[in-house]
């Protein structure tokens, strides 16, 4: 779904189904003020978010979350999206996408929500000690990941991401359950994958759910 300017009561009453109650308003504030166009997608092989600078036929901000995430993790997303947005605006389009400048206006956009009940403590604790210096810790990357990744739980059930897999495991991705894929390769925060019965290759996130076929 888009939700753009001048639906602020129709938008805040869908985003209060992805993100803290708490944090709905404060939300839908900074989307109004910089006339984001936010959509709310399915589950996305090869990322959680994206933003997109206005463009020719597009004169506005885009940013899309993908909607299978918990609540604490889609705040996150959202949040590196829109540091992606505010670096943009400051330094153009030359600037690195996870550089130096965008690492400091997304521990900014984060910072602003820490200390206040926002998330649960094991969370909050993650997101301070990664935010703790830049540049980011790949490292602590990964521990906030697994401690978000606890709130995926259902009925007391733990999950399988990607990460958690070894080269030749094969596996379906949650939303994607009529895809088989076989793990080949570690790359930074993604997998280079392949579908069993096409022979399509992905680079899937590293964080995506999965299940193991046996």
């Amino acid at each position: 779904m888009a939700i753009g300017e001048g639906q602020s009561e129709r938008f805040a009453a869908v985003l209060g189904r992805y993100v803290p109650d708490c944090v709905v308003e404060a939300a839908v504030a900074m989307v109004m003020e910089e006339g984001v166009h936010l959509k709310i997608v399915k589950s996305r092989l090869t990322k959680l978010g994206d933003y997109r600078p206005p463009g020719k036929g597009r004169p506005w901000h885009s940013i899309t979350v993908n909607g299978d995430l918990n609540r604490y993790a889609f705040l996150v997303v959202f949040l590196h999206e829109f540091a992606h947005l505010r670096a943009w605006k400051l330094y153009g389009r030359r600037v690195k996408p996870h550089g130096e400048e965008w690492q400091r206006l997304f521990c900014d956009e984060v910072g602003r929500f820490l200390g206040k009940g926002v998330f649960p403590q094991d969370v909050e604790g993650a997101l301070a000690r990664y935010m703790s210096s830049v540049p980011l810790s790949r490292k602590l990357e990964r521990e906030l990941d697994a401690c978000l990744r606890n709130y995926d739980c259902v009925g007391g059930e733990s999950v399988t991401v990607l990460d958690d897999l070894s080269a030749g495991d094969v596996f379906r991705l949650k939303g994607r359950e009529e895809m088989v894929f076989v793990a080949e390769e570690k790359r930074r925060t993604r997998w280079r994958c392949r579908e069993l019965v096409s022979g399509k290759v992905y680079l899937v996130n590293g964080a995506s759910v999965v299940e193991m076929v046996n």
